[in-house]
């Protein structure tokens, strides 16, 4: 994001050294600016919307996923080796779903990614090919 501002504050520049109120080209200056400011809070507000939706969204459901199973009567004492094929089952269940969600993760950081690299956040927008 630091580019993005960088270029926004030099953009500034000729606000602060070259325009006066009397300058011709203040109102050129007032639309590009106000352009460029739009532009930049488009970018930083879809990407806060990716990081939440997308992001931060999935790794709290991989967080709260429940990867052991428990006996559902806790007062039977079960023997070794069927707690552990319970155990198989219910990873062998769940291993799909963490895969999904970490491909989901993985997109939406690679798409977020590009739309801070290229400043783009219409080309990111068709590129969301995963449903969530």
């Amino acid at each position: 994001m630091q580019p993005h501002l960088k270029a926004f504050e030099y953009k500034l520049k000729p606000g602060f050294y070259e325009i006066t109120w009397t300058s011709l080209k203040i109102e050129s200056f007032i639309k590009q600016i106000k352009d460029d400011l739009v532009e930049l809070s488009e970018l930083i507000y879809n990407s806060n919307d990716l990081i939440e939706s997308r992001i931060e969204k999935n790794i709290k459901i991989i967080s709260q996923e429940v990867l052991v199973k428990f006996p559902e009567n806790e007062s039977n004492v079960i023997p070794l080796e069927d707690f552990v094929n319970m155990q198989r089952i219910k990873i062998d269940e769940k291993t799909v779903d963490l895969k999904s969600k970490n491909i989901m993760i993985e997109k939406a950081v690679n798409d977020l990614l590009v739309m801070i690299n290229t400043g783009n956040v219409r080309e990111h927008e068709s590129q969301r090919t995963v449903k969530e």
